[in-house]
């Protein structure tokens, strides 16, 4: 039995995805019955009902949260050698970590002109600008 006390403190502060995170940690992890309570009167509520009322199969989006530092993270092009640079000098690469001006995140997989092609999700490719995107880290070789 799992039990979960104070839903209305996580729903107070619903766009805080480390609240939402451990709430679903609790819900999925149980192997039997689950016990939530709450008061007060908030969307996430009515999350609850529809997935209660969706019996045993229910669906979510997932979105990333922007990163809210974009001063630190803004990304410049120099065209003349095909450079793409985040502020403060660091050089993006293909295997790089980057995210759209949508919050969506993806991997650059090449460089073109003034554009870096990224590859989302799934086989999803996307050309953009590199003023129009963020760097988050950098990315990992693959052999």
């Amino acid at each position: 039995m799992v039990y979960v006390i104070g839903l209305d403190m996580i729903a107070e502060k619903e766009d805080n995805f480390a609240l939402r995170n451990q709430l679903f940690v609790a819900l999925t992890r149980t192997k039997g019955w689950l016990n939530i309570s709450g008061v007060g009167d908030y969307p996430m509520y009515k999350e609850f009902e529809e997935v209660l009322a969706s019996g045993n199969k229910f669906e979510f989006i997932f979105q990333r949260p922007k990163v809210s530092n974009k001063k630190n993270f803004k990304v410049k092009s120099n065209t003349k050698n095909n450079k793409y640079q985040a502020k403060g000098g660091k050089s993006l690469k293909v295997n790089d970590v980057v995210e759209l001006e949508s919050g969506r995140r993806g991997k650059v997989i090449g460089k073109t002109d003034n554009k870096l092609k990224v590859k989302i999700s799934g086989d999803k490719i996307k050309e953009v600008k590199a003023s129009d995107c963020r760097f988050i880290r950098k990315g990992k070789q693959v052999y």
